[in-house]
């Protein structure tokens, strides 16, 4: 009996040493794929921080092109106003001209309306005394 309570006291030896084996194994197993999701974690963040990078270098590339082409519309527009402002201003001048040409005129007609009349008085009075 003795031999027999020995034998199974052996027994529940090598189970326990075969539970505790099969528990550093599947804590080396444990260990192991923490580890490797560490690395797939590492390597996940990596592609994305890469792939941040690409999608900002391509909206600041899109943005440097929408800012030239607002660049160039406005240098088209601001030309097209000069231009605009520029025929604006010979049609002022033409007209600045012909305004004064036409005071010109004005004061000439006028002048020569006061030397008639003028005449007219010297006439008049020259009639009155004679």
């Amino acid at each position: 009996m003795f031999d027999a309570l020995c034998r199974r006291q052996d027994e529940m030896l090598n189970e326990l040493k075969n539970v505790r084996t099969e528990q550093e194994a599947a804590k080396d197993e444990l260990k192991s794929g923490q580890e490797t999701a560490k690395d797939d974690l590492k390597s996940v963040q990596e592609d994305l921080k890469e792939e941040l990078r690409t999608i900002q270098d391509n909206l600041r590339m899109e943005l440097k092109k929408e800012l030239q082409s607002l660049d160039t519309r406005i240098h088209t527009i601001q030309t097209q106003l000069c231009k605009q402002i520029d025929q604006l201003n010979t049609k002022y001048q033409d007209h600045e001209d012909e305004i004064t040409q036409i005071l010109n005129k004005i004061q000439l007609h006028i002048e020569y309306t006061q030397t008639h009349i003028n005449e007219l008085k010297e006439g008049t009075q020259v009639q009155m005394t004679e």
